[in-house]
């Protein structure tokens, strides 16, 4: 049995309090690694969340879809295919490949809306009947591409032919797997063998 100590503890009891520096060190030396393992957890979390560069996750928790890129190859098909609805007055089909904000700017700087140039092609019965296209030059950028070329057309307008020469720009864009044709400009070309030429925007 321990003797009583002075403060009324026993002598077993006061030495189960202490602690040895050795004791202690072998101690911290088994709880260490769960304070690391913790610790780096933690950081690992900070990382992904608020770290020097923040990973963008989908709703369906994982990473964000790319934007859909657009070849040289679908901006030359989507233009060819504009040309033929022109050549074949077919303004329903020009209606679905315009942009919302498409916008066309005539040689003159006269720049008109999808509602306006699809108006303008019905009310004056305007149909392109050939298309001579040289000199293309097509270059993307991520979903967007950039188509130019020189042409030279025929059309007629309220009955009478006219027959033009510019250098074209226009621009597609694709979202959704869907190509859309958002700006057109075209500016007037000298030619040399016919001055009276001239272009009318699309």
């Amino acid at each position: 049995m321990s003797k009583p100590k002075g403060n009324g503890s026993t002598e077993s009891e006061a030495t189960s309090v202490q602690v040895t520096p050795e004791e202690a060190s072998r101690e911290n030396s088994v709880r260490d690694p769960e304070i690391r393992r913790s610790a780096t957890h933690v950081d690992r979390g900070r990382e992904a969340t608020n770290g020097h560069r923040a990973i963008p996750f989908a709703a369906g928790g994982g990473r964000e879809s790319s934007v859909a890129m657009i070849s040289e190859q679908e901006v030359q098909t989507s233009y060819e295919e504009f040309l033929e609805a022109l050549k074949s007055g077919d303004t329903a089909s020009l209606e679905r490949m315009y942009a919302v904000d498409y916008m066309l700017v005539r040689p003159n700087g006269d720049t008109l809306t999808k509602e306006e140039i699809l108006a303008d092609l019905r009310q004056h019965s305007m149909r392109f009947i050939s298309f001579e296209v040289s000199d293309v030059l097509i270059r993307t950028k991520g979903s967007v591409g950039i188509l130019t070329a020189t042409v030279r057309s025929t059309a007629v307008r309220d009955g009478v032919e006219t027959k033009g020469y510019a250098r074209q720009v226009a621009i597609l864009s694709k979202e959704n797997q869907s190509i859309r044709i958002s700006h057109f400009q075209s500016t007037n070309v000298v030619d040399r063998q016919n001055p009276a030429r001239t272009a009318y925007g699309m």
